[in-house]
């Protein structure tokens, strides 16, 4: 195992790990001590790293609860790493302004981004020594959020440099960073595996060692695999540190080594060898002449092993037999994915967990393979196809022309594999196959393909034309108006057999124009709600009914496009109360005017003379609520409406911007052309506004005093916005003072 590594830093730590499991009770001369480095300024982490001596660090016995565990000369590590002279050295601080700005790798990194690369390599380093320690939490907070945080922020400057080199740089301190994470989370786990190997042999639980044995080995192999991981990432970052790199591999071979004598050991001290011996071999195997392997199964003593399990690695799956009494086994299998010539095969014992036997035994043997060309006919290949539909091709494959077992068949669309099978001998093949979605919609070409190139069963290939067709879709839809100037969509995209469309955006558009998107949710759903801008036609101060529509499209897929349209009315607004009334409702109110005007009539006709004779009161005394705007009586001045705004901004803010509003327009439109102001005029507030900032008449302040006025009266009469009564002076005073001034 050690003896795949290259000399990189493959993994700081990843084995390092492995140090610290045994010296968890292997007795093993630890590697590195941490210490805090003197000298270095409060909160700065250092470590002193100090190389393992000369000499060989003997085993003693293992201490558990319940018993001593003998431990045997498997379990003792050998070192030889000669002492360096600064190998006392600490390594936990650098000192900002001993860094080099220009290190032994093609870079375009300021001094900023270099420090910040020396700073997370020493991180790394760090790291590796407190997983030495077995200070797991620590080694894992080396690397944690701040560590990914300095590495997204050197990503950031690298991209900025436009130098691959430096992206390099960063990608592997992200990668290495990651993987060494893993790296000490199995480094804890196999600490805690062979804790509990070694209880279990102390207790004489046979099968519970043999478990765990088997558990410490997945674990070893995990090891070796995050080495591999980390293999480009350290090859990389040695060019920081050169020296620090070859220190870090020689201790990466040591720890490597030595979790796969502890993994060894813990098998061999549970389990029995065994041994496979091949006795016979077909001389020559095709799809039509089996291949068979004879053989004999043994403990490492030479006593048969009855009724083991014996398997051929193939492929294609692997055909497994039973050992006899005297441990004799014989394999009958028909090559029809194996290479066409001769080729080396591998038969191996494959042990019960609690059989008490090695699971290591194994044999290769060569065997003359020859190859035949197949047929394929179909019987059946559908003409159109769909996402969701369901459709199958059937066939048969031959091979001079005899059925064959185990050929693979696969279909594809337009070299994308949809669909796969395997032959048996006695009926034709039926391969279910499913379209993707993304799979564009008109004609493609289907292939079915049985066998491989260069196999035992060579390959052949049939082809046909197939049309795929839209999925239909149907899109549903409510719409509402909130108040006049928004609308509330909400519905639901589905294909058209129910099945909802989710993560799809949608368009939607009131009138003519668009107003923005809808995205659909795993049910296919959707709500939202547009508030139109203020020069959209569909509010332009009359009453009209307009489409809103929701559009599906999507061009990536086969789905066909669908789209729902409904119809909401805008009404416009005329007078100072805010929300449309329709027409209608307007004759209704007029009716309603007239009958509370004959009623004051006959009161007046008959009230009292003395009452005729008593002084008016103050309009505050008359009534606690809001007065009544005569919006449409000529008498109505703009000094009368502002005094009646004025009045009303604490009881009714919302009101009294309406009649200020209306004050300041009857006042402005004596400078304009053509412009009313009464509830008959069908000028809306924003085409008034645009008609004032126009007129040569007023002033640039009176204008921007009156633009400020429109836009909250129409916050407080389009929406449901309630102004204070501050907002309320702070929009009227500067109109009144300005057409004060102007007067």
């Amino acid at each position: 195992m050690a003896s795949t590594l290259r000399p990189l830093w493959t993994g700081g730590v990843c084995v390092l790990l492995v140090v610290a499991v045994v010296t968890a009770g292997v007795g093993v001369t630890p590697v590195a001590a941490v210490t805090p480095a003197s000298g270095a300024a409060a909160g700065t982490p250092s470590v002193t790293a100090t190389e393992p001596t000369s000499g060989t660090a003997e085993g003693p016995a293992l201490a558990v609860s319940g018993g001593v565990v003998a431990q045997t000369d498997t379990d003792t590590v050998n070192y030889t790493t000669p002492a360096e002279p600064d190998s006392n050295r600490s390594v936990r601080y650098v000192d900002p302004e001993s860094l080099s700005t220009t290190p032994p790798r093609a870079t375009s990194l300021e001094r900023a981004g270099l420090q910040l690369a020396e700073s997370l390599g020493l991180r790394l380093e760090v790291s590796a020594n407190e997983l030495v320690e077995q200070d797991y939490d620590a080694a894992s907070t080396q690397l944690g959020p701040a560590y990914q945080s300095d590495v997204v922020r050197l990503t950031e400057i690298t991209e900025a440099t436009e130098n691959a080199s430096d992206e390099e740089l960063a990608a592997a301190l992200a990668s290495a960073g990651a993987n060494q994470r893993g790296a000490i989370d199995t480094a804890e786990e196999f600490r805690t595996l062979y804790t509990t190997y070694q209880q279990a042999r102390a207790d004489q639980n046979t099968t519970r060692a043999r478990q765990v044995a088997q558990e410490l080995a997945a674990t070893t192999a995990e090891l070796n695999q995050t080495s591999g991981n980390l293999t480009a990432a350290y090859t990389e970052l040695a060019a920081l540190n050169e020296t620090q790199a070859e220190r870090a591999q020689q201790r990466i071979e040591q720890a490597l080594a030595q979790a796969e004598r502890i993994s060894t050991n813990a098998q061999q001290s549970t389990y029995i060898e065994t041994n496979v011996t091949i006795t016979s071999v077909s001389p020559v195997a095709s799809p039509h002449r089996p291949l068979v392997i004879s053989g004999r199964l043994t403990d490492v003593n030479g006593t048969a092993l009855a009724n083991q399990t014996v398997e051929l690695n193939t492929p294609a799956a692997s055909p497994r037999t039973r050992t006899a009494a005297d441990g004799t086994f014989r394999i009958v299998h028909t090559p029809t994915q194996l290479p066409a010539t001769d080729t080396p095969l591998t038969v191996r014992y494959v042990p019960r967990e609690a059989a008490g036997y090695l699971g290591n035994a194994t044999t290769t043997t060569t065997a003359a393979v020859v190859g035949r060309t197949p047929t394929v006919s179909l019987t059946s290949v559908p003409s159109t196809l769909a996402n969701g539909s369901t459709a199958t091709v059937t066939g048969q494959v031959r091979v001079d022309d005899r059925a064959v077992a185990g050929v693979p068949v696969r279909v594809r669309l337009d070299g994308t594999v949809i669909g796969t099978t395997t032959t048996t001998r006695t009926e034709p093949f039926a391969v279910p196959i499913s379209v993707p979605l993304t799979a564009a919609a008109g004609s493609h070409t289907l292939t079915v393909e049985a066998g491989g190139t260069g196999q035992a069963v060579g390959l052949t290939q049939q082809q046909r034309t197939v049309t795929i067709e839209h999925v239909e879709t149907d899109v549903e839809m409510t719409v509402t108006r909130s108040n006049n100037t928004t609308v509330a969509v909400d519905g639901q995209l589905t294909r058209r057999d129910g099945d909802p469309i989710g993560a799809q955006l949608l368009p939607v558009s009131v009138g003519e124009q668009s107003v923005g998107y809808v995205q659909t949710d795993a049910r296919g759903r959707f709500a939202s709600e547009f508030t139109l801008t203020r020069d959209h036609p569909a509010i332009d101060g009359t009453e009209q009914t307009v489409p809103v529509r929701v559009q599906f499209t999507d061009p990536t897929t086969h789905l066909a496009s669908a789209a729902a349209t409904s119809t909401v009315t805008f009404f416009p607004v005329p007078g100072v109360f805010g929300f449309g009334i329709p027409a209608v409702g307007w004759a209704l109110g007029g009716v309603g005017v007239v009958g509370l005007l004959g009623g004051g009539l006959v009161v007046w006709w008959y009230r009292d003379d003395a009452a005729a004779s008593e002084p008016e009161q103050p309009l505050e005394s008359v009534s606690a609520s809001p007065p009544a705007v005569d919006t449409e009586s000529p008498t109505a001045s703009p000094e009368t409406l502002f005094e009646r705004a004025d009045s009303t901004i604490e009881s009714a803010p919302a009101q009294a911007v309406q009649i200020g509003y209306l004050a300041a327009r009857r006042a402005l439109a004596t400078d304009l052309d053509g412009v009313t102001t009464g509830p008959e005029s069908s000028t809306t507030h924003w085409e008034f506004y645009r008609a004032v900032a126009a007129a040569e008449a007023v002033d640039e302040e009176l204008t921007a005093a009156f633009e400020s006025l429109t836009d909250v009266y129409e916050r407080c009469t389009y929406t449901t916005a309630e102004p204070t009564p501050d907002d309320v002076q702070s929009a009227l005073q500067p109109v009144q003072t300005q057409l004060d001034n102007s007067g």
